[in-house]
């Protein structure tokens, strides 16, 4: 179960973005290169474990070396296909219909990782399987000889809770995700392993090139003096990125067009006020920039971004400058507008006290028209509305303009989540 440098090398090894837990007394560095694959962040300091890469079932090797010669399609079809001119485009890339993979070992005995896992898996559909009984978990097992052990299950806020209990206790998973904002409570008291050796060694080129390894900003964070302890992950490109919704058959009813100007947004909020259809029907809530329901492009249609969940803004001025952007004058400017719909009852006087999750609320059942929400709001809460509302239809917009034909919104912070 010994790796040396040498023999790591023959195997392309995939890292995600991971933290490593140093409390299994079970494990030495130089036994654990664990083959292990995640999706997130995670953070202990008893193991190395570096996600291989099992190459998740890759079928095109294209536009790259290929060490032996490919063997010839076995269908007509296949082989007629292949023989088709290659396009300026992809010029050099063929099809690779028996493609090889890193050789992989097998932990022998087995090891035994531990992580957290979601509280919400659902495997009523398939009786027999479970967390530690399905096909992709049997795989890693036969595959790789790594037995995950649940060391508990949440989601949400109680997820970092139970990280904290673990952390205070020496009792954190071997393997964890953690967000930017909780990294340094795991990184700077050294619960977490330095895995900068391990990630040289066994990360490919292709891997690091495309994680923007050693420079891009979302390396920042697991970064502490040249020294990496956790491989960086970014969730979404765009993540939380606000897109405007409104309820095109509330503009129907009212037989208005979608608004575009702030002043169009005003009248058609007014229009679905007066005609019944919601008492508030532009949502926000306390958090006025922030990651679901913001208010952030009110404040983008007059070139300026306050500081929310985040510490705010500088955007370069006419003079050249940078300026804090919660204290230029369309800051103000955006205040206006709030207060004008806060004055006239087009925002939920309330809203003072109403989070996201009572922004969300509001919205599926049916209780505001006019919203700022992620692209993922479609398969989250927009379902949930519909199931509610059958007849109820979203439609997505330009957000609005302000006085000089500005929009704007927040963007997702580039170091990730």
């Amino acid at each position: 179960m010994r790796y040396n440098e040498q023999s790591l090398q023959k195997n392309d090894f995939l890292a995600y973005k991971i933290y490593i837990t140093k409390s299994n007394p079970n494990f030495k560095k130089e036994k654990i290169m664990s083959n292990v694959k995640s999706n997130f962040g995670t953070l202990h300091k008893s193991i190395y474990i570096v996600f291989s890469l099992l190459l998740c079932l890759a079928i095109v090797a294209g536009c790259a070396p290929q060490a032996a010669e490919t063997a010839a399609p076995e269908t007509t079809e296949v082989a007629a296909a292949t023989e088709a001119p290659a396009t300026e485009a992809v010029a050099g890339c063929t099809a690779d219909w028996n493609p090889t993979y890193p050789a992989a070992v097998k932990y022998d005995p087995p090891i035994q990782i531990s992580v957290p896992f979601s509280a919400s898996y659902d495997f009523s559909a398939i009786p027999d399987d479970d967390i530690l009984a399905n096909p992709m978990y049997d795989r890693i097992v036969n595959e790789l000889g790594i037995e995950y052990q649940i060391a508990w299950q949440a989601d949400g806020g109680e997820y970092y809770t139970r990280l904290s209990n673990d952390l205070a206790g020496g009792t954190l998973p071997d393997v964890f995700r953690v967000k930017n904002s909780l990294i340094g409570q795991f990184v700077d008291p050294g619960a977490v392993e330095d895995i900068t050796d391990i990630w040289e060694a066994t990360a490919s080129d292709l891997t690091k090139e495309k994680k923007g390894y050693p420079d891009n900003l979302i390396w920042q964070e697991v970064t502490r003096d040249g020294r990496i302890y956790g491989i960086a992950y970014k969730e979404d490109g765009l993540g939380d990125d606000s897109l405007t919704l409104i309820r095109q058959d509330w503009l129907d009813q009212v037989g208005m067009e979608a608004p575009s100007t702030m002043d169009e947004f005003t009248a058609v909020a007014k229009a679905f006020k007066e005609a019944g259809l919601s008492e508030y029907p532009i949502a926000i809530n306390q958090n006025l920039v922030t990651w679901d329901f913001s208010a952030d492009p009110i404040f983008g249609a007059f070139g300026v971004i306050p500081a929310g969940g985040g510490p705010g803004y500088w955007i370069k001025q006419e003079d050249g400058t940078l300026g804090y952007s919660s204290i230029q004058p369309g800051a103000k400017e955006a205040l206006t507008v709030l207060n004008a719909w806060y004055t006239e009852g087009l925002i939920d006087p309330d809203f003072i006290n109403q989070d996201e999750t009572s922004a969300n609320d509001n919205f599926i059942a049916g209780m505001t028209g006019i919203v700022f929400q992620p692209w993922w709001s479609a398969h989250a809460n927009v379902a949930d509305l519909y199931a509610a509302f059958p007849e109820a239809k979203i439609t997505v917009i330009p957000g609005p303009k302000g006085p000089n034909g500005e929009s704007g919104r927040a963007g997702t912070n580039l170091k990730g989540q």
